[in-house]
Formats: C-alpha cells, sequence, structure tokens
C-alpha cells in the first residue's frame, strides 16, 4: 500500500546562499545575515538566518519588517531563483529515484511511495546533500494539492508568511493560480473561505490583499494553523530582463548608504514626477494607488511628500525612510495595548509609517490638526499600501482634554497634553539667536534623544535637519545624539551640552572642544563676502588675479596656474571689493566651512563669489604659527563640533565667524 511522506531540508535554503556568499569573500559569520523572499517587498519574509541573527531573535518565517525592527543594519540577501533550482534539483532527484515526486518549495517535497519503499535508504542518500532533512509521514491531500501552511506568533504574520511563501512557490515552478482558499485550524474546527480571481498570479502583494479579504470574512481568534490551497495552476509568462537590467553586486548589497547613493534617489524621484506628471494632483493620486513602479511604501512615501510640500509652498523636499526608522527608534517602548499620536501640520509621511511599523503589535489612533484635504487623500492612498491596518485616521480641529501618548510637529510651541513630543525642525533650532526662547522652553524638560538627520536625511533643502524626542514629564537627564542614520549614538548630560555658558546648544560637545574653547581668542575677524564680480569682468590676462575656491590649498598657498584668471583694474573699479585688492594683512577662506582653510590674500587680487575676505578686527597680526593652526585638523575638528556638524555660511550663519579664533 502506498505511503505518502513529506521530506524537507530545514536550512537548505540558507545553507545554499550561504556558500554562494562565502565563493565570493563575503564573510556571513560576523555579521547579521538573513536570506528573504521579497526582501524589496513590505510583505518580504525571511527564509534563513545566520547564527548571530538567531541571537537577536530573528527566526525563519518570520515577516522581514519585524526582523529590522530588531536589527537595523540586518544585511538581506534576495532569493537567487537560478542558483536554489541548480541546488534543489539534485534534492528532487534524489527523492525521485525512489518515489513520485511533488514539489512544494525549494527545500521540500511530498513523496508517493510504492510497497517496496525503504525510507533507511532515502535517508542514506540525502545525507550526501550535507544538509540536515526531515521525513514526516503525511495525508493523500499533502500531495494531491499545492498547499501552504503557516503557523507563526500572530495570525496576521501567518498570513504575511502563507501569502509570502506561497508567491515563492509559484515563482519556483513559474505557475500563477487564479483560485484560493483559505483554511484555518482552532480547536479540532476546520473553517474554509474561497475565491476565485479574474486574472491568475504569483504576485505576493496581489496574494496576501487576496488572502486577507478571505481572512475579513471569517472568525480568525484563536487560529492554531491557517494554510492556503491554491489551485487552476498556469504556466506563467516571464518577460524578458531588459538588457540594461544588471544584477546587484554583493559589495552593493552590504556596502552603507552613500551621500551619492541618496542624491541619485533624489533624481530617480524627480525624474518619476516629471515623467508622469506628478505636480497634477489627480495624476499623483492615481500614481500612488496603482503604482506602477512598484516602490516600496517608503518610494511611495517619499514621491507623495516630495509633491505635497511643493504643493503647500514649503519646498521641493522629502524625508529619507532610514533616517525616519531611526528617529522612531528613538521613541520610547510604550506597555499600554492602545496608542494615541497628535500630528500637528506635520508632512513627512515616511515618519508616520515608521511608527506604525515599530508598534505593529498596538492599536493606534493618529489625529491630525491642520491637514487639508489633499493631505488626507494621500496618507488613506498610501495606507492602503500599509501592511497593517490595525490603526486609524482621524482628523479634528480641537483635542479639548484629550491625553496623547505622542505629539508630532515641526513648529515647538503650543502646548497639548502629551507625555511625549517628537519635534522634527532645521537645526539652526540648536544655534540661531531667534530660537532662544524655543531652546530655554525645550531645555526645563528631558531631552531623550536628538537625532542628526545630517545632509541626508531631508532630499532637496540646503540645510540640514534634525528630531528630538521631548519627555514632558521629567526632568533634565541623559540625552542620545545619533548620528548616521542610527549607527552611531552619542550618550551626552544635557545640562553639559545645553551649558549656559555657551553662546548655543552644542551637541557634540567634549573635551576636545572644552579645551581649546578655554583657550582660544574668538571674534577677531569681521567679513566681507559679495558676488560682485561678473563673468564679463573676467579676461585671460590683467593686472589683478581673480581669486577662486579651488585655488586655495591647505598648505596655505593660493595656487597660480595656466587656468588662473585675470581682471583689469579699470573694470572692477565701480565695485566694493576692489578696495581690498592691494589692502595688508587680509585673508581669504571658503564661504562655506565644509572645506574650511584660511591663508593670507596675496597683494593685487579680489575674490569671486566662492570666497570671503577676513579682516582682522583693530588691525590685529595674524602670525604664521596662528595661521597654521587654523589650517590644522586640531582646529577643524573644533570648528566642526563648535558648529555641530553643519553646512554652513560663515558669511551669514550664525557662530560660524565667531567661532574662527587664534592662539594667544
Amino acid at each position: 500500500m502506498a505511503e505518502y511522506f513529506n521530506v524537507k531540508l530545514p536550512d537548505a535554503v540558507f545553507s545554499w546562499t550561504a556558500q554562494a556568499m562565502n565563493s565570493k569573500s563575503v564573510d556571513l559569520s560576523r555579521i547579521a545575515f538573513a536570506v528573504c523572499y521579497g526582501a524589496d517587498s513590505r510583505h518580504g519574509i525571511v527564509l534563513g538566518a545566520s547564527d548571530k541573527c538567531k541571537k537577536l531573535s530573528i527566526t525563519n518565517s518570520e515577516p522581514l519588517s519585524s526582523a529590522l525592527l530588531k536589527c537595523a543594519d540586518l544585511a538581506v540577501e534576495e532569493l537567487d531563483f537560478e542558483m536554489l533550482s541548480d541546488k534543489a534539483e539534485e534534492f528532487f532527484a534524489i527523492c525521485s529515484e525512489f518515489a513520485q515526486v511533488k514539489r512544494v518549495f525549494f527545500d521540500e517535497c511530498v513523496i508517493k511511495c510504492g510497497d517496496d519503499f525503504s525510507r533507511g535508504e532515502l535517508e542514506s542518500a540525502l545525507k550526501a546533500l550535507g544538509t540536515p532533512f526531515v521525513i514526516t509521514e503525511c495525508g493523500e491531500n499533502a500531495f494531491d494539492n499545492l498547499i501552504v501552511g503557516a503557523e507563526a506568533d500572530s495570525f496576521q504574520n501567518a498570513l504575511i508568511f502563507a501569502s509570502a511563501k506561497a508567491s515563492a512557490v509559484l515563482k519556483f515552478l513559474s505557475l500563477e493560480a487564479a483560485e484560493f482558499e483559505l483554511t484555518l485550524e482552532k480547536d479540532g474546527e476546520v473553517l474554509s473561505s474561497q475565491r476565485t480571481l479574474a486574472v491568475a498570479t504569483d504576485s505576493e502583494d496581489m496574494l496576501y490583499m487576496t488572502l486577507q479579504s478571505l481572512a475579513d470574512f471569517m472568525e480568525f481568534e484563536g487560529t492554531e494553523r491557517l494554510s492556503v490551497e491554491m489551485k487552476k495552476l498556469k504556466r506563467a509568462h516571464r518577460p524578458d530582463a531588459p538588457s540594461d537590467d544588471r544584477k546587484q553586486t554583493v559589495r552593493d548589497r552590504f556596502r552603507k548608504m552613500t551621500f551619492n547613493d541618496y542624491n541619485k534617489q533624489q533624481k530617480k524621484f524627480a525624474s518619476v514626477i516629471e515623467e508622469y506628471r506628478l505636480d497634477d494632483f489627480n495624476n499623483l493620486c492615481l500614481f500612488i494607488h496603482d503604482n506602477p513602479l512598484g516602490l516600496d511604501l517608503y518610494g511611495l512615501c517619499a514621491v507623495a511628500e516630495k509633491c505635497n510640500n511643493k504643493r503647500l509652498g514649503r519646498g521641493d523636499y522629502y524625508s529619507v525612510g532610514a533616517y525616519a526608522r531611526a528617529t522612531v527608534g528613538e521613541v520610547p517602548d510604550f506597555t499600554q495595548d492602545s496608542l494615541s499620536f497628535l500630528v500637528k501640520d506635520f508632512s513627512m509621511f515616511s515618519i508616520l509609517f515608521s511608527l506604525i511599523e515599530k508598534f505593529e503589535d498596538r492599536t493606534k489612533e493618529l489625529m491630525f490638526l491642520g491637514a487639508d484635504s489633499a493631505t488626507r487623500l494621500l496618507l488613506s492612498l498610501l495606507k492602503q499600501h500599509s501592511v497593517f491596518n490595525n490603526y486609524t485616521f482621524s482628523y479634528s480641529g480641537d483635542v479639548g482634554e484629550k491625553r496623547f501618548d505622542l505629539y508630532l510637529c515641526e513648529e515647538y510651541g503650543e502646548e497639548y497634553n502629551a507625555d511625549f513630543t517628537l519635534l522634527v525642525s532645521q537645526k539652526r533650532l540648536l544655534n540661531e539667536p531667534i530660537f532662544k526662547d524655543t531652546r530655554n522652553s525645550i531645555s526645563a524638560h528631558s531631552v531623550r534623544s536628538i537625532i542628526d538627520f545630517e545632509k541626508c536625511g531631508v532630499m532637496g533643502k540646503s540645510h540640514q535637519y534634525c528630531a528630538l524626542i521631548i519627555d514632558n514629564n521629567a526632568s533634565p537627564s541623559d540625552t542620545r545624539v545619533v548620528q548616521n542614520g542610527g549607527e552611531d549614538i552619542l550618550v551626552q548630560k544635557q545640562e553639559y551640552i545645553f551649558d549656559a555658558a555657551l553662546p548655543y546648544w552644542i551637541i557634540y560637545r567634549n573635551e576636545h572642544f572644552d579645551k581649546l574653547n578655554g583657550i582660544l581668542k574668538f571674534g577677531v575677524f569681521d567679513i566681507f563676502c559679495d558676488s560682485q564680480i561678473k563673468p564679463r569682468d573676467v579676461t585671460p590676462h590683467g593686472d589683478v588675479r581673480l581669486l577662486k575656491l579651488k585655488e586655495i590649498t591647505d598648505s596655505g598657498v593660493c595656487d597660480v596656474s595656466d587656468k588662473s584668471q585675470f581682471v583689469s583694474s579699470a573694470a572692477i573699479e565701480k565695485y566694493t571689493v576692489a578696495k581690498y585688492k592691494n589692502a595688508d594683512n587680509l585673508y581669504v577662506a571658503p564661504r562655506t566651512n565644509e572645506v574650511f582653510r584660511i591663508v593670507k590674500k596675496p597683494k593685487q587680487s579680489v575674490t569671486n563669489g566662492s570666497l570671503a575676505i577676513l579682516i582682522p578686527k583693530c588691525n590685529i597680526t595674524i602670525s604664521d604659527a596662528q595661521l597654521e593652526f587654523l589650517r590644522s585638523g586640531e582646529f577643524r575638528e573644533f570648528y566642526d563640533i563648535a558648529l555641530n556638524r553643519q553646512v554652513v555660511s560663515i558669511a551669514n550663519d550664525y557662530g560660524a565667524l565667531d567661532f574662527i579664533g587664534i592662539k594667544e
């Protein structure tokens, strides 16, 4: 009599992929590494994880979104169908020598055995694969139908896993399914619901939506196991990949995003907006609804936020998902099951959905103040692309005495009954005099974290942003200063970095800063900075040299080359800058601190708009040793800390000129 067995290789998907990575000199023992299906999808699922992942409680069948919350720097490798197909063929070939095989997954099959079947011989043959295996008896239905089962810590996670695994099965077998039956098992009772689609599909997004729609009509509380049966299977059409679609290298998969990467991403979004004419709000809504490019949720947030900010007159910019997640990672882990967030005039969609993702297992209410009808519509459209559905958006003009767990805003001032405040602001808040009263108000509370968005956190703005997590019910204590998208964390005493003896907050303050701050003499320069000289004034030859940024070297010399430019004294006589052409005891420096260096200005020269002229006050003479110090790494590190690691204009930004100090 024939018997049915399920044959599975539990760690094969991971071990096969790990072998391929190790052959490319990637040491997986030193990083948190996971093999996933749908690594770029909001329904991604972990199919195998390294030992380091297991120490972080990242397990097989876990949603990728959950794994990333446990380990922000998780290295993710998408399934390589071609490689897995080659490896799996050996496994299926061994099984087919002993029985009739029905493939279920890359590393799993159901076999129908005859009377002469020897389980011991099959086990001996499978040992040649070099990976653990499990053989268990199963029923006839496991062979007749393609079934995907799922057991997880929650029904929602099981549903996510089932849809992702079902999609992977279909893609692996090059099939599409048009009919689905969802079966739930609990307390010995079996419930089922069925749906037929007009068009067959293997998309995990479509599968998840289909299964969710089936589950909505079923009582799923207390479910012990769910299974998905797929019918009406047909061969999938696989269009050829474009010739310029190059596979991402292993190095690119594991390296950190750089500013150039974010810059390319910004250009990509700009071209998408232009191509699809998304400045038209109707086109934008259709794009978010249909998602024709298959962007992930954070990509859709970026496009929606960029267009919405431009529509509202705030500028053509968007917040980056990685920095949004780092910001939300600093929000305290509330203990209550139901959370309430107040959102006032807050346009950073990626932070909102990062909050929803962080508290995925809680019910949440987000109440919006100041959101116009267009913004509300965009939020509703983006919500349809969120994997979570245990939250609501509400809009009200008056919150009364309602208590909130978290208040999100972009301008600090009006008080609401909230335990914590998440304030996103330009970094000018840290140092400019016009924000002094705001800083004093915030200083009275505990600032738990300051997240530095640096150059990449908000793309499209020339100035930088930061976020503050404020505990409204606590006194000042320690403050976490977060950099590099959550990679680097510096813990400071709040009263140390908010010291009233300093002109403003200096969040990266350290012993090096304190040492130089105590011995340097500040406020020694006045400044002249103006783009007066026009291109028409420039000539290949002339009696006055025109200094440019690239001619100012670290060695303190203004290089002269064949490409040096000149102007004539007569042509520039009408400009104010002409009075400095032969003045003694003047210095030049770049207009921004990003490439800060200072050199003595040669006689018979003037500057273009890229340089500033520094004029010593009271005819102070700067010695060669003092000048050398201003070009040293020691001073540059101090100056960078003094300006809170901002790229600032020496001519316009507060503190940029005053913190240029000399040793007496």
